[in-house]
């Protein structure tokens, strides 16, 4: 039966953002998130089964449903009642998962998904390169970009020299850089669980094909939090001749293609030139200036959800986004689960101590992530969090057994 809680969970996560299925016309997401969390919400009853894996982070999701009542009433924005179903929805995904679901198996599962997406990606990328595939159908995303499907991936970055096509892999994801920040939560994930170094490998290689410039710049943080001795910097090395050899690859076939493959990756890293801008791969500066602004006009409660989507410029992508628009109180509560996975990582919990470089490693580089793309309010984007919280708690109950037994020995 686990299998089939499975699949109900993954539809349930897939019918809905970060996920972009929901887009594409004609695909019947209400229904089937609504059906699905009924059927879900069924189960529970008529097994009359449930178990919290962790009270802390169950009251941590009550604290936010309380919140976005508080936020609705002093807002009077409808917004903060489809966040209060978020969080309904998110709690009773959490409780279906610890009381008909293995952690460790969902948390593999999640590595699976992103191994498989990786892996389409990087053959429609190759094929594109070689100029042996086309669009299958066209889509808008959320913030009205075009999206092409290539069935095997989507991508909003395309760029065309005659049949030949650079593609950003972006998984079933809205951009290639949600991709690469999920791709880093997965590598969290199997470091903290199975460490196994094919997956690892996997998930680094076809994290490449994103041309995410933070997803390099995190990779480089991953070596040196768990890898930094010679045999690490060969494998970074070998990555990156890797990309190196496509590059050249190109060059010999499609001058312009290559300089504009050389453009989206290494040239992002050079210094810029414009105002405000430290290398030119820097999308995010404007971005933080604009929020910057409306976060001294509205500093404790914010602008309000509803306001800033319809009335001031995108403020989102940037830590200080979630800032200006929920101000200090509200991204205090939405952003509670990930101050939760910190006190795990690097501080005493329930008067036990114990410190892990593996937890500390993967705290700072979601965190790292969380800066550029501070995404805590979908499903998907919840539930990974839920769920390295959960490994890292996993983890930590394993080392505090081991020295105890240590001790009495």
């Amino acid at each position: 039966m686990q299998y089939i809680y499975l699949i109900l969970t993954w539809l349930l996560l897939t019918s809905a953002a970060p996920f972009t299925f929901y887009l594409i016309p004609g695909h019947p997401y209400k229904i089937l998130t609504a059906a699905v969390l009924i059927l879900l919400i069924g189960i529970i009853l008529i097994k009359r089964q449930i178990k919290i894996l962790d009270w802390p982070l169950f009251f941590i999701i009550l604290l936010q449903a309380i919140y976005a009542c508080a936020a609705y009433l002093y807002h009077q924005d409808p917004l903060y009642l489809n966040l209060l179903i978020f969080y309904v929805s998110a709690l009773i995904t959490y409780l279906f998962l610890g009381s008909y679901i293995k952690i460790m198996s969902f948390a593999g599962s999640v590595i699976g998904v992103m191994l498989i997406m990786g892996a389409m990606g990087a053959v429609v990328f190759v094929l594109g390169l070689l100029g042996l595939i086309q669009p299958f159908t066209f889509h808008l995303n959320a913030d009205g970009r075009t999206a092409f499907n290539f069935l095997l991936t989507f991508s909003n970055s395309v760029i065309v020299f005659g049949k030949a096509m650079i593609i950003r892999v972006a998984g079933y994801f809205d951009e290639p850089g949600t991709f690469a920040f999920f791709t880093i939560y997965a590598l969290a994930m199997n470091k903290l669980s199975f460490d196994k170094k094919w997956v690892e490998a996997g998930l680094i290689i076809f994290g490449l094909f994103t041309l995410s410039m933070y997803f390099y710049i995190s990779l480089v943080l991953y070596f040196i939090f768990f890898h930094f001795n010679i045999r690490s910097i060969r494998s970074m090395l070998s990555a990156m001749l890797i990309m190196i050899a496509l590059i050249a690859t190109l060059s010999a076939t499609n001058n312009n293609a290559y300089m504009k493959l050389y453009e989206l990756t290494f040239d992002r890293f050079s210094i810029s030139d414009e105002s405000g801008k430290i290398v030119k791969g820097d999308n995010r500066s404007d971005l933080m200036a604009n929020a910057a602004y409306y976060i001294s006009d509205a500093p404790l409660m914010g602008q309000g959800m509803s306001n800033a989507r319809d009335n001031l410029p995108f403020l989102g992508a940037n830590i200080l986004g979630p800032l200006a628009i929920n101000g200090i109180i509200g991204f205090f509560f939405i952003f509670l689960p990930v101050w939760y996975m910190c006190a795990i990582a690097f501080f005493p919990l329930r008067g036990q101590w114990v410190f892990d470089s593996k937890m500390a490693g993967c705290a700072l580089l979601i965190l790292v992530n969380y800066l550029q793309r501070p995404d805590v309010i979908g499903l998907f984007n919840y539930i990974v969090i839920v769920v390295v919280i959960q490994l890292m708690l996993i983890r930590r109950r394993d080392l505090l057994n081991k020295t105890a037994g240590a001790d009495e020995n």
